[in-house]
């Protein structure tokens, strides 16, 4: 009692506590709520994850225990009873999705189940009924969890045992059929077997259809007589479990069996009865089918001789129609007697295949004169349309569709003349249709259409109303080669005239351009890319229309142009070549002194025709026509032929005083002979001349002078990338112009030479990177070989003294120096300076990597050949010159003025090109 008494007082505290917190959180305003901050206790988070693990742990495991179910037992809910029973009735299994698959090539061979089969089936659904009901009523999971299993386990049972019954009611109807089949067919035969009276007065029709019944019972026999036993087997088998047939049934298995015998036995006896008539009826048979037979095939023989087998037969389907009444007599005579036939089990009757050709070949003959019909229906369409208005995509459509559906027929139709008449209307429909076509073709004219109508022997009226009946009446599918002949001629025809007109219109208004001659101010004609292209163009469409057999019509005017245009060539050429030379040999004989002085009479001559030549310029001036300037004159040519004959004395006069320059100033025999001209008869101006100096020399392209014309003074050479050397010994421009180019010559190769001497005796004195931009790059490039050289020299002595290490040391001297370069390379240069220390830069690697070798393959010497095969430059101090090594060769250097220029990478390939 103390301590209920205690246990209440707590309880009241309790509800005190709870009432004051109650009315404690009613105070509080927009609190978030009270279950979040249930949520952030710890011990209350931690009971919720404890309890959710539980649930997801039990649910797992109640899914696994619901998956095994369903692995062991979804098939009897699943499964479709009824195409299971289908195809175990058929195959005795249920086929797999292989035979599925095989069946859709080659169906599964039926394979009905045996009743051991049906037997262990059954057994089977039985087992599993018992094992179900074995199953537990409810499961208890985590032992709190529990599923109550009974609604499941109840219908699963249902399932079960209605799969057992299908297979049960199958067998049971099984046999009610078979029997019920077989009874009635039992009834059936002695009604069709009783005879009445005496049997020579059997109707045909009775005889019949004893006949048949007859032979039923025939064919039944053997199955039925080994069929009562498996029946019976059947009855012991439901007997067994539990399934009882219905009394009819059962009495049905025990009577039937006697019944069936005494059927066999009185169908022994009407057979016996009825062998007289069935012989009788055997013989009419036999009679009836040679006539048939001698009937169809005399249809069959007048049916292909018949003329609706001909393209020109009138009403082809009326005679069809009849010739289809005469087929379908005998077929139904054919057909009531080979009934007859079959029933009286007369085998050796004919085959009719005269009837049978006959039906194939009358269609064939329908679907023939379908395709003449359509045909002809198509051409009368066509024939009332304007023949400039055919629409010949259609046509063409349409033959092809024909065609095609020609083709589809038997070899044998095709030799019939009807078909082969269709083929000979669709040739000559398409050959007349292309020649329409081609007659269409605006090239063809009216003497065009003279020409044809002469060749057909028709005259029809041409115009656009022309109907295309009116052109067909020409039967252009007889004149195909000569319609075809007239279109090519009149588009060869059309072809030319566009050609003349195109020729005409090109020469027309073609004028010369002129440019004025620079010292006497003659305008003289240019040969532009137009002239000669124009030229070439109209004088291969004249060969072409010469060569081609349809230009009777414009011969005069192609044989008129043809004239002129060689006429035109002929003076352009000469002209042309006469002015060129010309050009040439007035600036040398007008201005050249020296020349008129060593040629006088040659001078004399030129004078002559060079005044000739002038008036002849002025004349053609006056005609800017280029056709009219070189065809109104008539001795025009020859006059020319006369003036150039003149010049080509003087210019080889010329030839051999040139040579004469060439022997003083050899480097002209690489300059061409109009260069050469040029630069001398513009030697008494220098500043004319400096355009050819890149022709003579490697690199220089101009002088920088001083002075004015008559004494011009060379102070520097600019060669062509832009770089200035000066001369340290300027020279006159005077005098004839192989001396001062001799002077410019020995010049470069002075001061090349000197200024290589001073680089050299300096390149000890100051860094090499201050060094080289006291000296042209050709200079600083040489003059640091020359260094690498001496450094490697005096590397292999120290090497000799047994310094081990020197070599090592010059390569690392090397890569330092190298590294310096690049730094430069990095800040603001001139491009000529840039492009100086990137020469070096690339001589330089090369330098590093060959010195690198000699270091890895342990030369020690500089007899070696790794050392003596490089190109090794050397300064001479005897000869006070430059010099290159390689092996046992040595060359004087050139001292050819080379410019600020890139050189290659250096490969052993590149030194031993030197070799």
């Amino acid at each position: 009692e103390a301590a209920e008494t205690a246990d209440d007082q707590d309880d009241s505290e309790e509800e005190a506590d709870g009432e004051d917190e109650f009315r404690y959180s009613k105070t509080i305003k927009d609190s978030v709520g009270y279950s979040l901050q249930v949520m952030q206790t710890p011990e209350i988070a931690e009971m919720v994850m404890k309890i959710t693990d539980h649930v997801t742990t039990v649910m797992r495991n109640a899914t696994d225990y619901q998956t095994n179910l369903e692995t062991n037992y979804a098939f009897y809910w699943a499964e479709d009873r009824r195409e299971f029973i289908r195809q175990f009735c058929l195959y005795g299994r249920l086929l797999t999705n292989e035979d599925i698959n095989a069946a859709g090539e080659i169906e599964a061979p039926e394979n009905p189940p045996t009743l051991e089969q049906f037997r262990d089936i059954i057994l089977r659904y039985d087992k599993v009924f018992e094992e179900v009901g074995n199953l537990e009523d409810a499961h208890t999971f985590d032992n709190w969890m529990r599923v109550d299993l009974k609604p499941f386990k109840s219908a699963l049972l249902s399932a079960i045992r209605q799969w057992s019954d299908k297979f049960k009611q199958y067998l049971t109807d099984h046999v009610t059929n078979t029997l019920n089949g077989l009874n009635s067919f039992i009834h059936d035969s002695n009604i069709d077997l009783k005879i009445t009276g005496s049997p020579e007065k059997v109707g045909y029709d009775k005889l019949v259809v004893v006949l048949e019944r007859l032979k039923l019972i025939r064919d039944a026999e053997d199955a039925t007589d080994a069929g009562f036993e498996p029946l019976r087997e059947t009855v012991a088998l439901l007997k067994e479990f539990g399934e009882e047939l219905p009394d009819a049934v059962t009495k049905l298995l025990e009577i039937l069996p006697e019944q069936w015998n005494e059927l066999k036995n009185a169908a022994v006896v009407c057979k016996q009865k009825m062998q007289p008539l069935q012989e009788r009826e055997v013989q009419n048979i036999r009679t009836m089918s040679v006539t048939y037979d001698e009937q169809a095939v005399s249809l069959h023989k007048e049916f292909l001789s018949s003329e609706i087998f001909k393209y020109d037969c009138v009403e082809p389907y009326k005679k069809l129609d009849d010739w289809n009444e005469k087929l379908m007599a005998i077929e139904q005579g054919v057909a009531a007697m080979q009934a007859s036939a079959k029933s009286f089990e007369v085998r050796d009757i004919p085959t009719y295949m005269d009837l049978k050709a006959m039906r194939r070949e009358m269609k064939a003959t329908k679907n023939v004169w379908d395709l003449i019909y359509m045909f002809q229906s198509y051409v009368s369409t066509w024939k009332q349309l304007s023949w400039k208005a055919v629409d010949f995509a259609h046509i063409e459509d349409v033959i092809r569709g024909i065609s095609l559906d020609m083709r589809t027929v038997d070899k044998e139709v095709k030799k019939w003349p009807m078909f082969q008449g269709l083929e000979a209307a669709l040739k000559d429909i398409s050959v007349s249709m292309s020649a329409v076509a081609d007659l269409q073709n605006p090239a063809v004219k009216d003497r065009h259409w003279v020409e044809l109508m002469h060749d057909t022997g028709a005259v029809i009226d041409i115009s656009d109303s022309t109907s295309l009946a009116d052109l067909m009446s020409l039967n252009l599918h007889k004149f195909e080669d000569e319609v075809h002949g007239i279109v090519s001629k009149a588009t060869n025809e059309q072809k030319i005239e566009g050609d003349l007109r195109k020729i005409d219109l090109a020469w027309k208004d073609l004028c010369f351009e002129y440019e004025k001659h620079e010292r006497t101010n003659l305008l003289l004609p240019k040969s532009t890319e137009e002239l000669t292209a124009t030229l070439e163009e109209s004088q291969v469409k004249i060969l072409d229309m010469l060569g081609n057999r349809d230009n009777a019509f414009s011969f005069v005017r192609i044989s008129y142009w043809n004239k002129t245009l060689l006429t035109t060539d002929k003076v352009l050429s000469l002209w042309f070549e006469t002015q060129r030379v010309w050009s040439g040999l007035e600036s040398i004989f007008v201005l050249c002194d020296d020349i008129r002085a060593q040629l006088p009479k040659d001078t004399e001559l030129f004078f002559e025709h060079d005044k000739e030549f002038k008036q002849m310029i002025e004349e053609f001036s006056k005609k800017p026509k280029v056709i009219d300037a070189t065809t109104s004159q008539a001795e025009l040519f020859e006059n020319l032929q006369a003036v150039r004959d003149g010049f080509a004395i003087c210019e080889k006069a010329l030839a051999v005083y040139l040579e004469t320059k060439r022997l003083a100033f050899p480097r002209f025999y690489f300059v061409s002979q109009a260069d050469l001209m040029d630069i001398v008869s513009n030697g008494k101006t220098p500043k004319k001349v400096m355009k050819h100096l890149s022709k003579l020399f490697d690199s220089i392209c101009n002088l920088h002078t001083d002075g004015s014309n008559n004494s011009l003074r060379a102070k520097k050479m600019e060669a062509k990338d832009g770089e200035v050397v000066k001369l340290l010994t300027p020279f006159n421009l005077s005098g004839q112009v192989e001396e001062w180019l001799n002077s410019t010559l020995n010049e470069m190769v002075h001061t090349m030479r000197l200024t290589l001497a001073e680089a050299v005796a300096a390149y000890e004195e100051k860094p090499r990177d201050q060094w080289i931009f006291d000296y042209p790059a050709q200079i600083a490039l040489t003059g640091s070989q020359i260094g690498w050289n001496a450094e490697v020299q005096i590397a292999f002595a120290r090497l000799e003294e047994g310094l081990e290490n020197a070599m090592k040391e010059y390569n690392k001297k090397q890569i330092s120096a190298l590294g310096t370069l690049i730094q430069m390379l990095l800040t603001d240069l001139t491009p000529g300076d840039r492009q100086k220390i990137m020469t070096l830069c690339t001589i330089d690697v090369h330098n590093r990597d060959a010195v690198a070798k000699l270091i890895s393959t342990k030369v020690d010497n500089s007899k070696a050949f790794s050392w003596l095969s490089q190109l090794r430059h050397r300064w001479g101090e005897a000869e006070k010159d430059c010099f290159a090594n390689i092996c046992d060769a040595q060359f004087r250097y050139g001292h050819e003025y080379l410019g600020c220029t890139p050189r290659l990478v250096v490969t052993p390939l590149t030194d031993r090109c030197y070799i």
